[in-house]
């Protein structure tokens, strides 16, 4: 994490940066994630926005909204990195309706 920065400021920044959307957020969850490539500390937040999301091509080559149903299925398929599965099985296990 750069040096003076919260987790909450560099998640606001990557919203703006990558989607190009600001909201509040809630933290609902951190760990270290360990795999063959990284060891790292990822947090899990959760917001909500009404501004349209605008994709930077720099950034990101596509998205798309999931159902819950099918980040389950990813999850099982394991088609996902562990870093994503682990914020995933944070956001299910979440009582997410009740942070916002």
């Amino acid at each position: 994490m750069p040096s003076g920065q919260t987790y909450e400021q560099i998640a606001k920044e990557s919203l703006k940066k990558h989607l190009g959307i600001s909201c509040e957020l809630i933290m609902i969850g951190k760990a270290r994630v360990r795999d063959n490539f990284e060891n790292e500390i990822s947090a899990t937040y959760i917001g909500y926005s009404d501004d349209p999301m605008n994709l930077n091509k720099d950034e990101i080559e596509n998205g798309e909204f999931l159902t819950v149903e099918q980040i389950k299925r990813l999850l099982k398929q394991e088609n996902v990195t562990p870093h994503l599965a682990h914020s995933l099985d944070i956001y299910l296990k979440s009582d997410s309706k009740k942070l916002i």
